[in-house]
């Protein structure tokens, strides 16, 4: 049988044992904090697409909408070549 260990061994690993747990609380805080980082990083790129996206849609939306007011006022001058121009525009151009 073994024998038991003695009152300074227990000491000495009772220190050991603390000192890896508080290494290990310690390191696993640093990890957590780099992985805030991270996502951080990360949402910061994302809203900055984001952004880009939303400013492009917005000046295509605009260009659209005057494409469309001059279609209009070309209908009222001239209807028929404005509906020539139309069916080229959705059947010849797909």
């Amino acid at each position: 049988m073994s024998e038991p260990m003695s009152p300074k061994s227990l000491k000495v690993t009772v220190v050991v044992l603390s000192l890896f747990l508080i290494w290990e609380i310690i390191m696993s805080s640093k990890n957590q904090k780099i992985y805030e980082q991270q996502i951080t990083t990360n949402c910061d790129s994302i809203q900055h697409v984001a952004d880009s996206i939303h400013n492009k849609s917005y000046e295509d939306e605009i260009e659209l909408n005057r494409y469309q007011i001059a279609f209009e006022i070309f209908l009222k001058r001239n209807p028929k070549a404005a509906e020539e121009y139309g069916d080229i525009i959705s059947n010849e151009t797909e």
